[in-house]
Formats: C-alpha cells, structure tokens, sequence
C-alpha cells in the first residue's frame, strides 16, 4: 500500500503556523461538490435510519429527524468527515482522504458536519468557518440551522460516553 508522503492540513495549521487552512478547506469542498449522482448512498436515508436506531432519547432523536426534514436531498458527493486532519498535503498538491463517510446529499449537510466537528475540536475556527463559506457559496447563514442540529444528533450518536458533549447539545438545542 502506497503511503502519502507529507503532512495533514492541521500540521500546516499549527506547527507550519499557516495562514489560509480555511479557505484551503473551503476551496476543496466546493470541488467535491461538483461530482454528483455518483453510485453511493443517500445520505438522508442512511442519516434517518441511524437517528432510528440509535439508543438516544425520543425527545433528541425527533429534533434530529425533524431537523433533516427540512434540508433539501440533492445528490452531491459529500465527504461527511471533512476536517483538517483528513486533507494530506505532499507539498504540492492536496489529498483528501477517509472516505468511508462518503454519501450522495445535499452539501448544506455536509457544510454543517465539518462545522460540527470543528465545534469540538477547533472550536475557535467554527464560526468563522461558517461565515466563509456561507459567503463564498451565496448561501445565507440561517440556511445551515436544520442542518447543523441533525449533523449535531448524528455527531452525539457517535460519540464515546467518556467525550464532553456540551458543545454538542449546545448546537441540537441552541442553534
């Protein structure tokens, strides 16, 4: 097996101290946006069976539900785990890997979900993440609320016991 030689995009960001990991982010987003119709799954079938089978409370699985109810399917390629770490760079081109996550669906979703996990872990650049790219795809920040609680319930399904969720329910609750 082939390896990447080079670093992920969070080394760039912190031990290179580069400056442009957004819009670097953004800008390969809206390139896996382009691709659709692809032979994969539907996100929001898969996303609604999930919120059915999880061992959450009624009253959460519903807000999600409810949530994902609202956002338009389309049939974009959607990474749904786009984060800093899964972007390799080999010093000359970007490489986007862990694509077990994969789906058709509408990229708001997919948007919400990197926003998600940069909420948890990057906690300093979501909001700022959001704002760019609601920008640079003419897309109005209210848009992404549905969506961001359902990607908020799906992200506290994953979740370990031993996690902190406050992040979490702040955004199923408070978005």
């Amino acid at each position: 097996m082939p390896y990447i030689k080079g670093v992920d995009l969070t080394y760039r960001i912190r031990v290179e101290k580069y400056k442009k990991g957004l819009e670097d982010l953004i800008g390969l987003q809206k390139q896996v946006y382009e691709y659709q119709n692809l032979d994969l799954l539907q996100a929001h079938d898969v996303f609604f069976e999930t919120f059915n089978k999880s061992n959450l409370d009624e009253s959460i699985k519903k807000i999600g539900i409810d949530a994902l109810n609202e956002v338009d399917i389309k049939n974009n390629l959607c990474h749904f785990d786009l984060h800093f770490s899964n972007i390799m760079y080999d010093y000359n081109n970007y490489l986007i890997i862990d694509w077990t996550n994969a789906k058709l669906g509408n990229p708001i979703l997919n948007i919400a979900r990197t926003y998600v996990i940069l909420r948890q872990y990057a906690f300093r650049l979501s909001d700022k993440y959001l704002k760019m790219i609601s920008k640079e795809l003419d897309i109005k920040l209210i848009a992404f609320a549905q969506a961001i609680k359902a990607m908020a319930v799906l992200r506290l399904i994953e979740m370990s016991d031993d996690e902190p969720k406050q992040r979490i329910l702040d955004l199923i609750y408070n978005t």
